[in-house]
């Protein structure tokens, strides 16, 4: 562990992309966070939909974000395509 810094929210899964982390808020969240990995800082926050998971990056450069909609089902599943660049 070379550093560590609090983003408000628990995190469920993180992804590189150039000097950036995208992470999302699983816990009965809604989150997806853009933290700026050289200065350790939250940058930009996104709403998506309910209970986000996993996120992984096509290659076309798209970030897709898969949310569950929550253990009870109370949501809609969503599968959200983001421009990791703005």
């Amino acid at each position: 562990i070379s550093g560590a810094f609090d983003v408000g929210c628990p995190i469920e899964m993180m992804l590189k992309y150039g000097n950036y982390v995208f992470a999302v808020n699983w816990n009965k969240g809604n989150k997806l966070l853009k933290i700026d990995a050289n200065a350790d800082a939250v940058i930009d926050c996104l709403t998506v939909a309910y209970q986000p998971n996993s996120l992984v990056l096509d290659q076309n450069q798209h970030l897709w974000v898969l949310s569950d909609g929550g253990y009870e089902k109370e949501h809609l599943a969503a599968l959200t395509c983001i421009n990791p660049d703005n």
